[in-house]
């Protein structure tokens, strides 16, 4: 068993499949930390919602046992990413084995993670949730890219 499950997620907006996945990670480690990616991106059709109404969001429905962390993007410097999420995680959760939970439809399964964290089996599809959710809140009529 893990020590910490981290589920990684833009969560633009949270939806059931993120808490569904929280639940998940909950039975696989102890301590179980939400990844938020995209942090301080601009709002943008694919990124409604900014770091404070996500977290807002999130709060009115999680209790304190998970914690969220923001990370920002280095969509063009994977190990450097790999760098800050293993930096940004272990300053808050300290040491100890990592498991990760990630979308199967997403980039979350192709980022290059740090070596002592290993992928959990799952069959997660929050970017799906995500677009769905945006559909039904600002209409389905967004571009390709913003699904």
């Amino acid at each position: 068993m893990a020590d910490i499950a981290v589920v990684c997620a833009r969560c633009q907006p949270p939806t059931r499949a993120h808490f569904a996945a929280l639940a998940h990670a909950a039975t696989l480690a102890p301590r179980v930390v939400l990844l938020m990616l995209n942090a301080d991106d601009a709002c943008s059709p694919a990124n409604p919602f900014d770091n404070d109404m996500r977290l807002t969001l999130l709060r009115a429905a999680l209790d304190d046992a998970v914690t969220v962390l923001m990370l920002r993007d280095r969509r063009y410097e994977p190990l450097r990413w790999a760098a800050a999420a293993e930096a940004t995680l272990r300053a808050v959760a300290g040491e100890g084995a990592v498991v990760v939970l990630g979308d199967v439809d997403n980039a979350s399964t192709s980022l290059p993670l740090p070596d002592t964290w290993q992928r959990a089996d799952s069959d997660v599809q929050l970017a799906a949730a995500e677009a769905a959710a945006r559909g039904a809140l600002f209409g389905d009529d967004q571009p390709a890219w913003a699904r």
